[in-house]
């Protein structure tokens, strides 16, 4: 069984049940789905409050599982599970979405950065603690594109680093697409089942539309690493910790920018390349 843990709890299982249908549907084992419903520093505060990076502490399904119990929604995914021994596969999807100064914990943008730098270092292995996926700065950068696909100009779109929640209104603003539906499937939030076209037409239009996604995104990825806007020759050439890292060094600090990049169309590079 594979475990994916979504920072939200719309956009993203939204996202995962088209790729699923798209992808997935053969050859991927049973999944968890887990929506944290908080931001990826609220997670790794949890995490060294539970002494959880020495390998001695809770592990991430212990800490999700904690959670649950004092959520008072019924829906309790790893209500049965024991511990993470029970998943073959661990991923987890966070945005970046940092602050020019946390005014609750008053943590500047360096501390913001050790955090997602430990967090990368630890989630590096989707078979051990887990792997983590980053988006910059968050998940409606995957709709950010000025063009109709494929935007060839995409590797070079960057924001500032401290929009925050702005950026879904930049992304309205800014993208030629204004919703998700180029990319994924009604679904029926009763149910959480998402919704097929009878029009076959339709389902191969939003399929080709994620391979613009993966090589655009993939691309990218190695722009930021490398500065060659082309796909990479090995994976690790673009691993997300390489990505934070160039991201950090080549926007960040001398400008206060950020790379707009989306982290599923990566996932898909990696997991079935």
């Amino acid at each position: 069984m594979i475990l994916f843990i979504f920072e939200g709890e719309k956009r993203e299982i939204q996202i995962h049940k088209t790729l699923q249908h798209l992808y997935f549907t053969k050859d991927m084992p049973d999944t968890c789905i887990v929506s944290y419903c908080s931001n990826i520093y609220a997670l790794y505060k949890e995490m060294k409050r539970h002494d959880s990076f020495n390998g001695m502490g809770a592990d991430i399904v212990e800490i999700l599982k904690m959670k649950e119990r004092t959520q008072s929604y019924t829906a309790k995914p790893l209500y049965d599970i024991k511990d993470s021994d029970a998943f073959s596969e661990i991923y987890l999807f966070f945005d970046y979405d940092i602050k020019k100064q946390d005014q609750k914990n008053h943590e500047t943008v360096e501390d913001q950065n050790k955090c997602i730098k430990e967090m990368l270092n630890y989630f590096d292995n989707e078979t051990e603690h887990g792997k983590l996926y980053v988006n910059y700065p968050m998940i409606e950068s995957i709709r950010y594109f000025k063009k109709p696909l494929p935007d060839n100009d995409y590797a070079h779109y960057t924001t500032d680093l401290f929009i925050g929640k702005h950026f879904k209104q930049q992304a309205n603003d800014d993208s030629y697409y204004k919703n998700f539906d180029f990319i994924c499937f009604k679904i029926n939030w009763k149910k959480e089942k998402i919704i097929i076209p009878n029009n076959q037409k339709e389902i191969d239009k939003i399929k080709n539309n994620w391979k613009h996604l993966k090589n655009l995104n993939t691309a990218k990825a190695y722009y930021i690493c490398s500065g060659n806007n082309h796909l990479p020759t090995h994976k690790s050439d673009i691993n997300q910790l390489t990505i934070f890292e160039h991201q950090i060094d080549k926007y960040v600090i001398p400008y206060q920018q950020i790379a707009i990049l989306n982290a599923f169309p990566l996932f898909i590079y990696d997991y079935i390349r």
